[in-house]
């Protein structure tokens, strides 16, 4: 990825600093209960009470619009915890881990902003069986070091979507994605989640303080000044005498000497 900066001067100029970043894809594995499989079998994990089949579902999955159950907010499968509750309180809940451990650096330096959406809906009925959506940022040692909830939701009437941005907090190696239902009424866990999303972005790992260009006798003498660099590789330097085609006339590779402010010159 490129960030551009432009100078306006005699001799127009251009400053390309080439760094990693996140690409905006989904990080969550099957995030609509299709896949062919049931979702405990394809990225997510059962925990505390797992609910039974029933209604030609399974395993978390059944197809939506048939036998009362909403039709499906994307494609044609929701998540449904099944069947087993006994109107007591009962906590269904499915969970997903997605290690963003390679990311190490922009995280700890605050520069990973995370995206999460998902829908929810709940059955009509009273009392209503409840539903939730948790965002977990955990560390290493699994420890949570903060999270994102939807709050409790009930008797939706149809799909409500939710969403939350944030940066990660420093330490985090870990999100965790958790759909929650409660028994509240009856046997059929009437709880359901889809069309989900987590999206991360870096934040640019180069913080600007300052950038001069002045005439020079070879020219332009370019110097400027960084701070909080990240994962940065360098500065390209180019040159066009028509401000469309341009050509490479210098590469600046970036410091290491580990300081709190960089100079550079060209």
């Amino acid at each position: 990825m490129k960030k551009r900066y432009f100078l306006n001067s005699t001799l127009s100029l251009i400053l390309l600093l080439s760094f990693s970043a996140g690409s905006g894809q989904n990080l969550i594995v099957n995030p609509s209960a299709e896949g062919g499989t049931a979702p405990t079998s394809n990225g997510w994990t059962a925990a505390q009470s797992n609910g039974t089949s029933c209604y030609t579902g399974s395993g978390w999955r059944i197809q939506g619009a048939q036998q009362g159950f909403p039709p499906a907010q994307q494609g044609s499968y929701i998540f449904f915890p099944g069947c087993g509750g006994a109107g007591n309180g009962n906590r269904y809940e499915l969970y997903q881990n997605i290690n963003v451990a390679s990311n190490a650096a922009t995280i700890d330096a605050g520069h990973y902003i995370v995206t999460f959406s998902g829908y929810m809906s709940s059955y009509d009925q009273s009392p209503a069986d409840q539903t939730e959506m948790i965002v977990q940022f955990r560390a290493a040692s699994t420890a949570v070091l903060g999270s994102y909830t939807t709050g409790i939701a009930a008797n939706t009437g149809g799909w409500m979507q939710y969403t939350h941005s944030q940066a990660a907090p420093s330490g985090t190696r870990t999100i965790r994605i958790r759909l929650i239902s409660v028994s509240r009424n009856g046997s059929s866990v009437d709880g359901y989640f889809d069309n989900l999303s987590l999206t991360a972005t870096s934040t640019l790992p180069v913080h600007f303080i300052s950038f001069t260009a002045t005439p020079a006798t070879a020219g332009c003498l370019l110097k400027w000044e960084t701070s909080d660099e990240i994962n940065n590789r360098g500065f390209y330097i180019e040159r066009s005498a028509n401000g469309i085609t341009w050509e490479t006339i210098g590469f600046i590779a970036a410091t290491t000497d580990g300081g709190n402010s960089h100079h550079y010159q060209f």
